[in-house]
């Protein structure tokens, strides 16, 4: 059955005409019956002359803004035609109509008669050109951002080493020679510098998130974790803290990274353990294309209110006298679980321990 023209009505044609995307309507055959002003002013008034073989090459529809023809198979008038349904096709467009080209979004939609037959398509088409191009320049910022952090933070590590050594030399030529106050503003000096040098270290782990970043592999959990044990050997040992882990599952992940992610939050249930040995346990459960991770402690823990704030960078609910460390460490996890498209949360109370849990892509 050949879908009839519907030019004729006016009503249907009006609402269309409102629609502020490019819309057309295909018989099974590929003929044009349908075109709202949008897709004119995209393709071109005479699209539905245009033979579906010819319309990549006639309405300049390309892969990339190389030019790259646009191959047949992903043809938004053949799916239409092959009543497939398609869903954000991205394609960049130059033609005599779009002359300085842009990216438009395509979703195909078949179409069917009363009694369910396959009869054409429709093929909604949007200009996401601004949208396509914001989200290209802050990508490219938020790189150049990463790329600038790790390099000034990398340069700033010898001119700092250079000041705490001469710094230690002069506390040790002059440690009998200096009277109480020049004493304390030297080693004020010093404890300075060693600060810096801690949070210059931090910026440059956090930075190596995405500048230092490796294509993912499929990785057992469990060598991550026990990666991440073994690395943690002496921290364990010391505090006689027990590590439970209970996992089996394959993820497709950066190894070093995650890695790195679960030493960082053994790390942290350590650090603030409670009077008691640190009992720390690591679950995991299937959630569609995710494997969802449970870390629990016995530790101090901490008020729900400061749940976001313990993942922000430098961000500290103790003093730095306290406990040791920059308050980088859970930042970092946070950047390395979105980085693999998850979620990180942390649940506690207050001399209660933790929980945290976080989400990694499931290895099929």
């Amino acid at each position: 059955m050949i879908l009839e023209p519907i030019h004729s009505n006016k009503l249907f044609q009006s609402i269309l005409d409102c629609v502020g995307l490019g819309i057309l309507v295909v018989d099974i055959e590929g003929r044009v019956i349908l075109i709202n002003p949008v897709a004119v002013s995209l393709l071109g008034a005479n699209i539905s002359g245009t033979s579906p073989v010819n319309w990549s090459a006639t309405y300049g529809i390309f892969q990339n803004e190389l030019e790259t023809p646009l191959p047949d198979d992903f043809n938004p008038i053949f799916s239409a035609m092959r009543g497939e349904l398609v869903n954000a096709l991205e394609v960049y467009v130059r033609n005599d109509k779009f002359v300085v080209g842009g990216w438009c979004s395509i979703n195909v939609r078949p179409l069917f008669d009363d009694h369910s037959v396959h009869i054409g398509g429709v093929i909604v088409i949007q200009d996401v050109t601004d949208a396509k191009r914001l989200s290209t320049d802050l990508e490219r910022s938020n790189r150049d951002l990463q790329e600038f952090a790790y390099v000034a933070a990398h340069d700033l590590q010898e001119p700092l080493r250079t000041i705490t050594g001469f710094g230690d030399l002069l506390e040790a030529n002059t440690r009998d020679k200096l009277d109480g106050k020049s004493a304390d503003q030297l080693r004020r000096m010093l404890a300075a510098a060693k600060r810096m040098q801690t949070l210059i270290s931090a910026v440059l782990l956090y930075a190596r998130v995405e500048t230092k970043a490796k294509p993912p592999v499929v990785c057992s959990s469990k060598a991550l974790i026990d990666d991440a044990i073994s690395d943690l050997n002496s921290k364990i040992n010391d505090s006689k803290a027990t590590v439970q882990v209970e996992v089996n599952s394959k993820v497709l992940v950066d190894a070093s990274q995650v890695t790195q992610l679960f030493q960082n939050i053994i790390a942290n249930s350590i650090k603030y353990r409670s009077d008691q040995p640190p009992l720390i346990k690591i679950t995991e459960r299937a959630i569609g294309a995710f494997i969802e991770f449970t870390v629990t402690d016995n530790g101090i823990g901490f008020d729900m209110p400061y749940a976001d704030k313990i993942f922000v960078l430098f961000k500290r609910l103790h003093n730095k006298d306290s406990y040791e460390g920059a308050g980088v460490g859970l930042s970092v996890c946070k950047k390395i679980v979105e980085r693999h498209g998850g979620v990180i949360r942390a649940h506690s109370k207050s001399g209660a321990g933790a929980t945290f849990t976080f989400t990694l892509p499931r290895a099929r």
